[in-house]
C-alpha cells in the first residue's frame, strides 16, 4: 500500500505544472530529459490496467478535476500499470512522459 502512494504521488509531482520544477523523491536512478511538456486538459484519460491500477486511475482523475488541473482543453492519457511480471526491483518504476501521454509502470504483488 506504502509503495502505490509513492507512486501516486510521484505521477502528481510530474503533472501538477507548479510542481514540475520541484526535484522528484524517490530520486530516479537514471533521467532522460527531452523537449516538450505534458498539458492536463479536460480531455484527459486516466487509465489503469485492472483491478487496483483502475481505482489510483480514478483517485487521479478526481484529484486533478478538484484541483481545478483540468481547466485547458488539451487531452491527452495517463496510463497506470501495475503488474506482477514487470521483472523490476521492489519499488521501481518506469515513467515516460510524452506530448500526450504518460506511462507510469511498476511492479505490484496482489
Amino acid at each position: 500500500m506504502r509503495k502505490l502512494i509513492y507512486l501516486s504521488t510521484l505521477l502528481l509531482l510530474f503533472v501538477l505544472p507548479l510542481m514540475a520544477q520541484q526535484p522528484l523523491f524517490p530520486t530516479p536512478a537514471k533521467v532522460q530529459n527531452a523537449k516538450g511538456s505534458f498539458i492536463v486538459g479536460k480531455n484527459l484519460q486516466v487509465q489503469g490496467n485492472g483491478g487496483y491500477a483502475d481505482k489510483l486511475a480514478a483517485g487521479l482523475q478526481a484529484e486533478l478535476k478538484e484541483a481545478g488541473m483540468q481547466s485547458s482543453l488539451a487531452s491527452g492519457t495517463i496510463r497506470l500499470e501495475l503488474t506482477d511480471d514487470c521483472k523490476m526491483v521492489d519499488e521501481a518504476y518506469t515513467l515516460v512522459v510524452e506530448p500526450n501521454s504518460i506511462l507510469l509502470q511498476a511492479s505490484f504483488e496482489a
